[in-house]
């Protein structure tokens, strides 16, 4: 273990934050170790912190984090920063997400619903460099459907700015909303929007959106 610990958390709920915050402060105080956590409510500021340094320990990220369509976000930053270990936290620990997640790159998989002193001795096995998934032992399995890893390759080659376009294809919105909504010109969205056409090799955006609902289970 490293004598500086860095740790993201990347969720919308501030309450939740905090608590996590917390549990990991009392964890590495016992261990005697120096630990920085930043903590982020939008996908956007992921990047942003990552982009600017991506030497951290552990990334803490929500299922079901706003921008992230489900798991594509783990498909995406295990593609843009393979380096930086990425679990998921998630009030749904169903079996079917809990492997899908494991399957697509995900150190450990934590349930919010769990007691803070079993979140605090998953986080320490992450941060030792093991993988921690509840009651499925420690070693990753690639057991998921081979059209689920080929879609979950193309979000990871995604750059930032096309993964948060194709995120709210995925939502429904059209090229003027989305130009709205991220503050640029309908023309970028549709040059972004092309060039993703390309990477999933489809010409439509309809087919787009059934192929990124195959990384949305954690939404169900």
């Amino acid at each position: 273990m490293t004598a500086n610990i860095k740790i993201i958390i990347a969720d919308d709920h501030p309450l939740f934050r905090g608590a996590i915050t917390r549990t990991i402060e009392d964890l590495v105080s016992v261990l005697d170790q120096k630990v920085t956590v930043t903590e982020v409510q939008s996908v956007d500021e992921v990047y942003s912190v990552l982009e600017a340094s991506d030497d951290f320990d552990l990334v803490l990220l929500d299922v079901n984090f706003p921008g992230t369509n489900g798991l594509s976000g783990l498909a995406n930053l295990r593609g843009c920063f393979p380096l930086v270990p990425v679990a998921m936290i998630s009030g749904n620990d169903s079996s079917d997400i809990i492997e899908l997640a494991r399957g697509l790159g995900a150190c450990g998989f934590l349930s919010k619903s769990a007691a803070p002193e079993e979140i605090a001795n998953s986080i320490n096995t992450l941060l030792t460099g093991e993988y921690w998934f509840p009651d499925q032992g420690l070693k990753p399995q690639d057991n998921i459907d081979r059209e689920i890893t080929e879609v979950a390759e193309k979000v990871a080659s995604l750059t930032p700015h096309q993964f948060r376009i194709f995120t709210l294809v995925c939502e429904g919105l059209l090229n003027k909303q989305i130009a709205y909504e991220l503050n640029i010109s309908e023309n970028t969205v549709k040059t972004h929007m092309s060039n993703i056409f390309v990477k999933f090799n489809v010409r439509k955006r309809t087919n787009l959106i059934v192929l990124g609902n195959l990384l949305s289970a954690g939404n169900n």
